[in-house]
């Protein structure tokens, strides 16, 4: 499925997600996001009605153009117990990091959040290595995703 700049509608999940545009011209290399980026994904209801269901912050990884690493992920509480719509929430990620050129996403998780573990590990998440947090004294999990 291809995801166009601007109000993409994925019709096969009934999600949107807003695309922040790219200024025309660039090629494929030239792709990618200069900045902490913030997306909305909207749930595109049969009756027309349009409700939140999540958000996530692209943030370009400094030193290396083709990795983007996902932060601040948010899925409304009424969808955090389906199957479905986590898988579809990280396909939209992926997607949407794909479409701006990058080859290689990362996130961090906190390795006592089992649903994101778990769900993130169902989407295909490797997580590769994990170390205490000498701020916070939290386990934190570095997950990769190849896209």
């Amino acid at each position: 499925m291809k995801l166009e700049v601007g109000k993409t509608v994925f019709n096969d999940y009934r999600l949107s997600v807003e695309v922040p545009d790219v200024e025309e011209g660039f090629k494929a290399s030239d792709k990618g996001l200069m900045e902490s980026t913030n997306f909305i994904v909207l749930w595109n209801h049969s009756d027309k009605r349009i409700s939140p269901f999540g958000r996530f912050t692209l943030v370009p990884m400094p030193g290396c153009c083709g990795i983007i690493v996902s932060v601040g992920s948010y899925l409304e509480p009424g969808f955090r117990s389906q199957h479905n719509p986590s898988r579809w929430f990280h396909e939209i990620k992926e997607k949407v990091a794909r479409h701006f050129g990058y080859s290689l996403m990362l996130m961090t998780t906190q390795t006592s959040n089992f649903p994101e573990v778990i769900g993130a590990a169902k989407s295909g998440w490797r997580l590769h290595h994990s170390f205490r947090n000498a701020r916070t004294g939290n386990d934190i999990a570095i997950g990769v995703k190849k896209l």
